[in-house]
């Protein structure tokens, strides 16, 4: 079952997701202790109508990265939409958003999870 799930906005930026992917990972092989998070962690890519070749970029990432899933927007309807539908999409017990630029470095969940288990 999967108990993690983000999803991520993105609109003309995916060239940063591989990398975004890659700090995931790592943020969560150290914090669940396996090398494969996909059983219990999960990214969900919402391409909002980009219109660079992000469709494409973000396509071969699952292939990669198996905690990847991709939703693609035939045309941009705006973050507010493009998080409600990685929302619905999320299969996780915790659902937040990151942005793909890292604002929000990957390597601040953990502290965040484990302060929401404690509750």
């Amino acid at each position: 079952m999967i108990k993690y799930s983000f999803v991520v906005p993105i609109y003309n930026d995916a060239y940063l997701a591989e990398e975004f992917c890659r700090e995931y990972l790592n943020v969560f092989q150290q914090h669940l202790g396996v090398s494969d998070i996909a059983t219990q962690a999960e990214l969900i890519f919402v391409n909002d109508g980009s219109r660079d070749n992000s469709g494409e970029t973000l396509a071969g990432l699952p292939a990669q990265f198996s905690f990847v899933r991709v939703v693609n927007f035939s045309r941009n309807f705006g973050q507010h939409i493009a998080l409600s539908c990685g929302y619905r999409h999320a299969c996780g017990q915790y659902v937040g958003m990151l942005n793909v630029d890292m604002q929000e470095h990957p390597d601040q969940i953990p502290p965040l999870l484990r302060h929401l288990e404690k509750e």
